[in-house]
């Protein structure tokens, strides 16, 4: 969106730069008084395209920090629970709050069968990340659906994100807030 509305406006810049070279006499030059005032104008459109352009790449570089999606499914007993992640790819089960320094104990959801999995945990601004194989076997088929037993360990409050990788390939990344 930040992107369109900086082309636009960078645009807007192109436009009066082609007329005040090609056509000074025209209407839209008769408008600026002095070089100065056409000058000026000229550069705070710029400034404003250039912002545009900066809220874009910021918002672009916060974008894998989202918190994943939540929806529902049904579960193999026909009770309906939460979900987060990306239905149709890989989800964990989000019934309740994950809080730190406590066991959570959840189902993760994949669409495919798989022969080796491996999730990464990783803390928002934290370089290292935690390794963590799940086995596929522990898998119960589910009408399409895998659902493998894990538990997870969240030492310290804030975003987490958890990569998940079939034999080194990535599947998914889920995004989950993690409460005190």
């Amino acid at each position: 969106m930040y992107a369109i509305i900086g082309w636009v406006v960078l645009g807007i810049v192109g436009f009066f730069l082609f007329s005040y070279y090609k056509f000074p006499n025209s209407a839209v030059m008769s408008g600026f008084k002095t070089k100065r005032s056409f000058y000026f104008s000229v550069s705070m459109i710029l400034i404003v395209s250039i912002g545009a352009f900066s809220a874009h790449f910021y918002a672009r570089s916060q974008e894998p920090w989202r918190a994943s999606q939540i929806f529902q499914l049904k579960g193999p007993e026909g009770d309906i629970h939460l979900y987060t992640g990306q239905k149709e790819k890989a989800a964990i089960n989000y019934d309740k709050q994950i809080h730190t320094k406590r066991p959570y104990k959840t189902n993760l959801l994949l669409w495919d069968g798989y022969d080796e999995i491996t999730l990464h945990v990783t803390q928002r601004g934290d370089k290292d990340s935690s390794y963590k194989k799940v086995y596929v076997n522990n898998a119960i088929p589910d009408s399409g659906v895998y659902r493998i037993p894990v538990t997870l360990t969240f030492p310290e409050k804030g975003k987490w994100r958890i990569d998940i990788y079939n034999e080194g390939e990535p599947i998914n990344a889920i995004v989950v807030d993690v409460q005190h």
